[in-house]
């Protein structure tokens, strides 16, 4: 989502000239952020809200900004629809009594995949391949597994994420062939059943 406070601008010499939008920014995404969503359930962690960007565009020390716009992202849980959780977020914003502009750019629903064949026989490729016994998770970032999950049970599988959207992200090799194997043998598994 993107959040933005309109102001007046002006020079900091004259602030009784100007209105600085960045205070009341700051207490909408204190309201946002400090306010727990939920507390997650059996299958999937607390909903959480993470602040990505604060931007006012002001290249100089002096100046009063305009405007200010801040994005977020919320990974949440089936306590929520994507439209009740905008509605959640509308409500709480309310309470500050801020001007404020709120959009929301299209997300996807929260899902689960419970109790088909192929999640046993992924699990089961796992270990014999590894010998890790594997934990089911909804932990993670958003799936591209959203697109097809009305047309077909989805299990997920992958590479470690530790350096995820890190500079510098990589794998090691070792941990690619690996899940080759685990996917070559979860497809013997798969068709011969």
């Amino acid at each position: 989502g993107t959040l933005k406070v309109q102001g007046t601008q002006g020079h900091v010499a004259y602030p009784e000239k100007a209105e600085n939008p960045i205070p009341n920014m700051l207490k909408l995404l204190a309201q946002l952020s400090t306010t727990p969503l939920d507390s997650g359930s059996s299958c999937f962690q607390p909903s959480h809200l993470e602040i990505t960007s604060i931007d006012v565009g002001n290249p100089t020390n002096n100046v009063i900004p305009e405007t200010i716009n801040a994005k977020f992202n919320i990974r949440f849980n089936p306590s929520y629809t994507r439209l009740s959780l905008i509605e959640h977020m509308k409500n709480s914003l309310k309470t500050t009594n801020i001007s404020h502009t709120l959009s929301f750019l299209n997300g996807s629903e929260p899902f689960l995949t419970n109790g088909h064949s192929a999640i046993d026989q992924l699990s089961q490729a796992i270990l014999e391949t590894t010998g890790v016994i594997p934990i089911l998770s909804t932990s993670g970032g958003t799936s591209d597994a959203r697109f097809i999950k009305e047309i077909t049970p989805v299990a997920e599988f992958g590479l470690l994420n530790s350096l995820a959207h890190q500079v510098d992200e990589r794998v090691d090799l070792n941990d690619l062939e690996r899940l080759e194997s685990i996917y070559k043998r979860f497809i013997k598994l798969y068709f011969s059943s």
